[in-house]
């Protein structure tokens, strides 16, 4: 049983799928860790919400920053995976990927636009 689990986990995490999970389980901790840290610095829960909505127009302007380096290194792969699959059935499933991340990114910052649900 155990020589099946160590073959298992050498395939994942010599393969893409366990950076992924790696790097992910990394920037979450650094998302708990800054939030636990900034909610102590300011003193607690409602302290931290006001520091978060007084900076908000920051944090806005650091995602445009972060979508649009995103984009342009995606600009430089898409050429590449295109050269990769020339083939007209590639470039669809390249479109729709790229369409669907770019409905989830506007379906994302459209929701930071809604009112807050009233607390019951």
């Amino acid at each position: 049983m155990m020589r099946w689990l160590n073959d298992w986990r050498r395939r994942v995490f010599t393969r893409g799928l366990g950076i992924v999970l790696s790097w992910t389980t990394v920037v979450v901790a650094a998302a708990f860790a800054v939030n636990v840290v900034g909610i102590h610095v300011v003193g607690g829960v409602v302290g931290w919400q006001r520091w978060l909505h007084a900076h908000e127009g920051y944090f806005v302007a650091w995602r445009l920053v972060l979508y649009a380096g995103t984009a342009a290194v995606w600009l430089s792969l898409r050429k590449r995976v295109l050269q990769r699959a020339p083939t007209v059935e590639a470039r669809h499933r390249l479109l729709r990927a790229e369409l669907a991340a770019v409905i989830v990114v506007v379906l994302v910052e459209a929701l930071r636009w809604l009112p807050a649900a009233p607390h019951a």
